[in-house]
């Protein structure tokens, strides 16, 4: 019985389980680039693409290594018939950019590069337009939302809930007087946490003990 229900399997389903495991596991060479070559991929950008480039969050990362990772494994279960291989799917389907420069060039490049019915979520507001082509939006149901953060409600929320569940930042501290050195160093990527400037060592002391 078990033969003859691989057999039923056409040789289209083979073929796109070929392909998807090939897309995928070039999304994972990318991957290793961005995070292991980052420095000299970016020897022949501009500098406002390094700008950018150096602007995206850590996490960032974190979400586009879970993406190419459920890929890959999405199209292994396709070889292997597994039921799981749908959930997995979804999972790397759900692509999501999230926007946090303030370049809106960059947003409009990024566009593309979204998945069917993905989502740009913009969070950071560029004195000029964002543009769109049509194509984008249309073929692959493509979308663009805008969200606010850092409002004064959500930083006392957020406040509120770090103070009652003793919750303690990881950030990387300057004294005021070099301040311009830990904004070079946030430039330069090389901050580990967010930098946080204090004014006397005293206080220094308080904000790295959390």
């Amino acid at each position: 019985m078990k033969q003859q229900i691989e057999s039923v399997v056409p040789l289209w389903y083979w073929a796109i389980a070929t392909a998807a495991l090939l897309w995928n596991l070039m999304g994972c060479a990318f991957f290793g680039i961005e995070i292991f070559a980052q420095e000299a991929a970016m020897e022949s950008m501009t500098q406002a693409q390094k700008e950018w480039a150096r602007s995206i969050p850590r996490w960032i990362y974190f979400v586009y290594g879970l993406a190419v990772s459920t890929g890959v494994a999405g199209s292994t279960g396709l070889f292997l018939r597994k039921g799981w291989t749908v959930a997995t799917f979804a999972i790397c389907l759900v692509a999501v950019i999230l926007a946090t420069a303030s370049d809106s060039k960059s947003m409009s490049e990024l566009i593309g590069g979204l998945a069917a019915r993905g989502r740009m979520i913009v969070a950071g507001a560029g004195s000029s337009r964002v543009e769109v082509s049509p194509t984008h939006l249309l073929f692959g149901s493509r979308g663009i939302e805008g969200t606010l953060t850092g409002s004064a409600i959500d930083n006392e929320d957020t406040l509120a809930f770090s103070v009652l569940d003793r919750i303690k930042p990881m950030i990387e501290t300057v004294p005021l007087e070099k301040a311009a050195e830990g904004y070079q160093r946030m430039l330069s990527n090389n901050a580990r946490f967010r930098m946080v400037i204090v004014t006397d060592h005293n206080q220094s002391n308080l904000v790295q003990s959390g």
